[in-house]
Order: C-alpha cells, then structure tokens, then sequence
C-alpha cells in the first residue's frame, strides 16, 4: 500500500519564456519532507474515471471556492468522473484524518490547451468547489504574482507534491517532479510572502539533463481572473 505526504524540494529557474523550466535533480525525485503548515496553499486531488481507475495530482488554493492546477491532470481517456472525483485541503500526510474532502464541481481547463511533443502547451486548469473552504492556519489561498515579476537562477524557489514514502526515483540528475506532482506549485519568495509562478507541467522524473517544466502563471492571469471574479460578482 502507498502512503503518501507532502514532500518540498529547493530548486533552481533555468529561464521565464512562456513556460518555466526548473533544473531540479525525489516523487518529488530528491526532496525531503515539507514542515506541518508550511504550504497551506497544497491541495491533493484525487481523481478517477469509474470509481476504480484513479490518479493523483496536485493543486494549489486560491480563494474559496478555486484552486489552480494543471490541464493535463483531466486529458485522460477514459475522462474524469467529477461524481467520484474529490479535492483534499489541509493535508500533510494522506492518510491524516485532518484532511478535507471537497466535491467537485467543474473544471476549467485553458481554451487553447493541447499536447505537443512529449510536453504540453497553456497546460492550466481551474477546480471549482462545490462548497466554500473555511480558510485557517494549514488551509489558505497561495498570493499570485504580478506580471511584471521575474524571477531566475537567484530567486529562492520551491515546488511541493506528494512523495510516496518508501518509492525510489531516479536521482541521477537530483531533484524533480514525477507522476503524481503535477498541477502542484512552483513558489519563489517575494519579499516576505510566496508566490506561485509555475504549475507543474511534465517533467522526467530526476533523468540527467532534462528539467522539469511549468506553466508559467503570471501568463494567465486574465484567464486565472476572469472566472474568478466572475463568479464573486453573481454570487
């Protein structure tokens, strides 16, 4: 049986086109485990096609009814099953009893999301709750960034997801994301706050040579808004 908990992992911004690529050399492929409280932002999804069939991803809260993660974590065949899909907040091993469960009410993914090559592009996607979240200490909305900020090789960065304890990567090229991460954030300190400026993509599992890739955030800031405050002006 897996166990899993959320596992941090310091690394390194290669460049800041349109996505981010992360030389990072732990699931996550070379991490340790990330303190109680730390990321109150790190939501788990869980999701599934019949009930039976299920995969796991990352995500990150940003008000209290939405959370940001990847696309690609929904283009699957057979699709999800929002019905038997959940989304867990406040969690630091998944297996706590503390955790949240919240049902899923629909997902946004990019207009111009697709596949390409061993990789994706406008990878990024909205997760609507069916219920508010009550926001406390280990439950909070990540800050995004603003889009003028950049960030490279001298800003301290992190990325979070949920390593399975006791499962071996591949850590010859040291430190990545791997199955089960993606959708997660990539946060880089901002003063004294975090923000989120990349989902996880795809990555290579710790292979020599290849980064990991995110979504770049600060690029979607309209589309992260416009569903956002749309839906705080029809309440």
């Amino acid at each position: 049986m897996a166990f899993y908990r959320l596992v941090t992992a310091l690394v390194l911004i290669l460049n800041t086109g349109g996505s981010l690529e992360a030389e990072v050399r732990s699931s996550i492929i070379g991490g340790h485990d990330a303190p109680k409280g730390k990321w109150p932002w790190m939501a788990h999804l869980n999701i599934t096609s019949d009930g039976k069939n299920r995969w796991r991803c990352g995500g990150t809260i940003l008000s209290d009814q939405w959370v940001l993660t990847a696309a690609n974590c929904w283009n699957r065949q057979p699709g999800p099953n929002m019905k038997h899909s959940f989304l867990s907040v406040g969690s630091h091993n998944l297996k706590q009893e503390s955790a949240r469960y919240m049902q899923i009410d629909t997902v946004m993914t990019h207009p111009e999301y697709r596949a390409q090559g061993s990789g994706y592009v406008n990878d990024i996607a909205l997760v609507k709750l069916r219920k508010k979240l009550i926001f406390s200490q280990i439950v909070a909305p990540v800050t995004l960034p603003s889009i003028d900020d950049t960030f490279g090789s001298s800003s301290e960065c992190w990325i979070t997801g949920w390593g399975n304890i006791g499962t071996n990567g591949n850590q010859d090229g040291g430190m990545d994301a791997c199955k089960g991460d993606y959708g997660g954030p990539l946060v880089c300190r901002k003063g004294g706050d975090y923000v989120q400026v990349g989902v996880m993509s795809y990555g290579s599992c710790g292979l020599s040579g290849r980064p990991g890739v995110y979504t770049q955030v600060s690029k979607y800031l309209r589309f992260i808004n416009d569903y956002i405050k749309k839906d705080s002006a029809e309440v």
